[in-house]
């Protein structure tokens, strides 16, 4: 059976974005198949997003120090920021459990990874991320 004939059972009849379609499937298909290509590939993806994500987060915090600590530079309030950001961080424990907002959590990552199941909470991730954004943004 060649390729035409599969894109008739598929589509009922030959046109242009049916024919793409099919070798854009059995192009992936083929490269997508081998076990290393597809984990390379996967890498790639996960790189790219966590080169994304990093902006982001460097993006926000710069953002949020040049908006609140900037300001404030060279007036005797250069301690006010930091103040605001310890008690925002306060609060934040409240909603948050303090073992997940607070500390490093580096030795706990590894004891998940190593011991536990390895899933990562993202309420835990989500708690780490944003006391470190109050924490950098708010001259701390």
């Amino acid at each position: 059976m060649d390729d035409e004939d599969k894109i008739d059972q598929y589509f009922g009849e030959q046109t242009y974005l049916a024919r793409i379609f099919y070798s854009l499937r059995r192009t992936l298909y083929s490269f997508l198949s081998n076990e290393y290509t597809f984990f390379i590939f996967v890498a790639a993806i996960i790189g790219f997003l966590s080169g994304l994500a990093n902006y982001v987060f460097v993006f926000c915090y710069e953002s949020l120090y040049q908006f609140i600590v900037n300001p404030l530079w060279s007036s005797p309030y250069i301690v006010l920021p930091t103040v605001c950001g310890g008690i925002i961080l306060v609060l934040l424990s409240t909603i948050f459990p303090p073992s997940l907002f607070f500390g490093y959590g580096f030795p706990k990552f590894l004891e998940q990874i190593n011991v536990k199941s390895g899933a990562i909470k993202l309420k835990e991730t989500f708690a780490k991320t944003l006391g470190s954004l109050i924490t950098l943004g708010f001259g701390g």
